[in-house]
C-alpha cells in the first residue's frame, strides 16, 4: 500500500512541477514496493505493477523535463499492452507528448493519430482525450 500512494504522490509531485521531489517520491515507491512480501497487500492491489513501470509514471518523467526516459519507458508498453486497447491509446497519447517535448513533432503527430483512431474504432477513454485535447492545444 506505501509503494502505490508514493507512486501516486511521485505523480503528483510531477505535475506539480517538482522535479526533485518526483524523482526522490519515485524512488521511495520503488524501494518499498521492492520490500513487498507476500499477503503485505490486501487482496484487490493484486493488479498493481511496480511504480515505476506504470505508463502514468513515464509521463510524469515528460512532465519533469526527461522526454526521452519517458520515451524509453512508454514505447515498449504499447506492445505489451495489447490486450487492453484502452491502456493503449493512452500510452500513445502519452507518447505524443513526450516525443513533442523531445522535439520530435513527426513522432509525436504519428502518435497522436494513432491514439485518435483508437477512439475513432470507439474506445471508451476520457483520460485520452484530455491528454490529446492538451497536446493539440500545445502545439501551436
Amino acid at each position: 500500500m506505501q509503494a502505490i500512494v508514493s507512486g501516486f504522490e511521485a505523480r503528483a509531485r510531477a505535475a506539480a512541477g517538482d522535479r526533485a521531489g518526483f524523482e526522490r517520491t519515485l524512488s521511495r515507491a520503488a524501494s518499498r514496493y521492492d520490500r513487498t512480501q507476500p499477503g503485505d497487500a490486501p487482496g484487490w492491489a493484486y493488479w498493481m505493477p511496480d511504480p515505476v513501470d506504470l505508463a502514468e509514471t513515464g509521463r510524469a518523467l515528460t512532465m519533469v523535463g526527461r522526454p526521452r526516459q519517458a520515451i524509453e519507458a512508454l514505447t515498449p508498453k504499447v506492445e505489451a499492452m495489447a490486450e487492453y486497447p484502452r491502456d493503449v491509446v493512452l500510452t500513445q497519447a502519452y507518447l505524443a507528448e513526450a516525443h513533442a517535448a523531445a522535439g520530435d513533432r513527426d513522432r509525436a503527430v504519428d502518435y497522436a493519430a494513432q491514439a485518435r483512431a483508437g477512439l475513432a474504432a470507439g474506445i471508451q477513454s476520457p483520460r485520452t482525450e484530455a491528454v490529446l485535447a492538451g497536446f493539440a492545444a500545445n502545439r501551436g
